[in-house]
């Protein structure tokens, strides 16, 4: 995997030459080992090769197209990605509905669990122990929707009571495009592990490709929304994101989460997340699905 996150946000001439990225803008030139890029987003209309999108699809570099409102609109994944891709894919349609309710109900506590930890640290603690309480009522499946009752208190309490997800408002575009670069990485490992991502394990919807990346995006939400308060002005009046607000918002990859008692960065949890959904199928046994978790995270002051 790579280690390098790149944004392109002019209109540029991008193909590849022995085993490098070739960037062409403005009669200049750049080269970048594409082994050493893990995230590639486009938000600009720029020409890609064949020859590039191939190599980027075997370099397992997570490609992502932005529409012409800037948002993350497609991601370039591999057509097969894994060696035993058919057995992988038998053994996701052959999930029983109680066992995809048991990964749900885990799913869902650790979100709510990590939606408390953004109100501690905000220092809202009587909204945090309640969310904490919340957590420990969630059931197979969620039938109580103990989720919906819990993000209408997070929400409301770190963005105020007006507060809604579907306002024209900076925030709301700061995290669609945070929430979209972290979906498109776990639709990667998706694939690469041999999953088929439009077939979720709660989101079933026919008309979206990435059910289940929208499933395990979810106790990373919190993350996210935590980052983005610590790190931006929240408070601007444009909704549209700038090429630096966007640059910065790529750097949510590089902060520390932790599963299973380690720490690792974000970048490395997608994976890491997918990894042990794969153990889950194998062994029968919904316990072993790993979930991150977070730290503090320092404030940087960003414009």
């Amino acid at each position: 995997m790579g280690f390098r996150n790149i944004l392109i946000s002019s209109n540029t001439k991008l193909s590849q030459k022995n085993s490098q990225i070739v960037i062409e803008k403005d009669g200049e030139k750049f080269e970048i080992p594409i082994e050493d890029i893990d995230t590639l987003v486009i938000d600009s209309q720029s020409l890609l090769t064949s020859n590039l999108i191939v190599s980027l699809t075997q370099n397992k570099v997570c490609a992502i197209v932005c529409n012409g409102k800037h948002l993350p609109e497609a991601i370039i994944l591999p057509y097969q990605n894994h060696t035993r891709q058919s057995k992988r894919i038998m053994e996701q349609v052959s999930l029983t509905q109680p066992f995809k309710n048991q990964l749900w109900q885990q799913i869902v506590s650790q979100k709510i669990r990590n939606q408390a930890k953004v109100l501690k640290l905000l220092n809202f603690t009587l909204e945090s122990n309640t969310l904490l309480t919340l957590s420990k009522q969630v059931k197979s499946s969620d039938k109580s929707n103990i989720e919906g009752r819990a993000s209408g208190i997070y929400f409301t309490t770190i963005f105020g009571k007006n507060f809604t997800r579907d306002k024209d408002i900076f925030i709301n575009s700061a995290l669609n495009f945070t929430y979209a670069l972290i979906r498109s990485n776990l639709a990667r490992h998706c694939s690469a592990y041999g999953f088929i991502p439009s077939i979720g394990i709660k989101h079933c919807n026919e008309y979206n490709n990435f059910n289940l990346a929208d499933d395990l995006i979810e106790p990373f939400r919190p993350i996210a929304d935590y980052f983005l308060i610590r790190t931006l002005n929240l408070k601007q009046e444009d909704s549209n994101l700038t090429p630096q607000t966007k640059a910065h918002l790529m750097q949510i990859f590089e902060i520390e989460v932790i599963i299973k008692n380690q720490k690792t960065q974000l970048m490395t949890a997608t994976e890491h997340v997918v990894k042990s959904l794969v153990s889950c199928i194998q062994n029968k046994n919904s316990k072993m699905l790993e979930l991150p978790s977070f730290n503090r995270i320092k404030r940087i002051c960003y414009e």
